[in-house]
């Protein structure tokens, strides 16, 4: 997935969090992820989009993007 940083480079800021790094358990928690997942938040760091696990595909990931983008 850190290939999409550079797509939309300009667009939205990707962060990739560690699950056992500084606070990121308690950050993951807040968010209602496990160990392992992705998350889309909005300028306001509400939750947009989430999926848990280690399921993710580009082409669904970028979907989900794109819907939430501006045209």
């Amino acid at each position: 997935m850190h290939g999409l940083a550079k797509d939309y480079e300009g667009k939205m800021t990707f962060e990739v969090v560690k699950y056992n790094e500084g606070d990121s358990p308690q950050r993951i928690k807040e968010y209602g992820l496990g160990k392992h997942g992705m998350l889309i938040v909005d300028q306001d760091k509400k939750k947009v989009w989430m999926e848990s696990g280690h399921d993710q595909t580009r082409e669904r990931v970028e979907a989900e993007i794109k819907k939430l983008l501006p045209k």
